[in-house]
């Protein structure tokens, strides 16, 4: 079975696990391949799979319970099917997906994809001002750690105080195994799909509506970057791992531009090397994410293990 992962990664953690999942895919005797809409804007599936069963992944981290503009963006770029295409949904999460799945699973099914499946892998919090906020309480997260490890389930109570405790562990790895192999058995047999709604249902109140609720303009108002000319280096990196293109930069002698396209991913602020990009509540020093743990590499970067 031929199959296509759309994928969008602010800061690493979603890439690290699509990878693991194509890694799994793949060591079933299917055909897998991630396409990250950061880089390759030029989405076109009318020549994928057309001689063999086909399952389309959609990757992404939850943002504002919700899924992320861009990736609601490169899914209205895909073909129309006829007949439907089984899809699954993958995300990372440090809390909450909210209305994640339903959206995106409502609007696949508008394009004639169905969503076999949906599931979130606990990753840390990366977003700046939640971090920046839990800052004093950074040296003793080992507390933290500690408990989250004896209690699994208070991990996302935990992170409110402590943005890293809710890491993956084993356990993590183990469902997402799980969790591929019933895509691939559902998909292959072609049982039908869940309603949108059914796929999850959140278990923090309120979360969903806040998901719906959430506007591209919202999210631009309140993740607002400023670039440094004094620190910034002029390396390009905050441009190229923008997935809307929303910096511009017309005169590489100067820093590049923030326009209005920004959704609030925040991949720029945590990718500049140099620290010269400040947003909302967020000096550059401060509260930068610097991706997977060496914990959660282990996790997900050394191959898949056999069943």
């Amino acid at each position: 079975m031929d199959t296509l992962i759309l994928l969008q990664s602010a800061t690493g953690n979603t890439a690290l696990v699509t990878e693991y999942a194509a890694m799994r895919i793949r060591a079933g005797g299917h055909a897998c391949r991630v396409l990250d809409i950061a880089s390759d804007q030029s989405i076109d599936l009318h020549s994928w799979g057309a001689e063999q069963p086909r399952l389309l992944g959609v990757a992404c981290p939850t943002q504002y319970f919700r899924p992320p503009f861009a990736m609601e963006r490169a899914v209205a770029r895909l073909p129309d099917q006829d007949p439907p295409v089984p899809a699954f949904l993958l995300a990372t999460a440090a809390g909450e997906p909210g209305a994640h799945f339903a959206m995106l699973a409502r609007q696949l099914e508008a394009k004639g994809y169905q969503a076999v499946g949906a599931h979130w892998v606990c990753a840390p919090s990366d977003w700046p001002p939640h971090r920046i906020a839990c800052l004093p309480a950074q040296p003793i997260a080992a507390a933290g750690r500690a408990v989250a490890s004896r209690w699994p389930g208070m991990r996302l109570l935990l992170s409110l105080i402590w943005p890293d405790v809710t890491e993956p562990n084993s356990g993590d790895r183990d469902a997402l195994d799980r969790f591929v192999d019933r895509v691939l058995d559902h998909a292959q047999h072609g049982r039908p799909a869940p309603a949108p709604e059914s796929l999850y249902r959140p278990f923090v109140p309120g979360t969903y509506q806040m998901g719906l609720a959430m506007q591209a303009w919202q999210a631009r108002k309140a993740t607002a970057i400023r670039i440094d000319p004094d620190r910034c280096t002029r390396c390009g990196l905050c441009v190229k791992v923008c997935p809307v293109d929303a910096l511009a930069w017309p005169d590489e002698s100067q820093p590049p531009v923030p326009g209005e396209a920004c959704t609030g991913c925040w991949a720029c602020y945590h990718r500049c090397a140099s620290r010269a990009i400040s947003g909302w509540f967020s000096p550059a020093q401060l509260g930068r994410y610097r991706g997977p743990s060496r914990h959660m590499r282990s996790l997900f970067g050394r191959g898949v293990r056999s069943t």
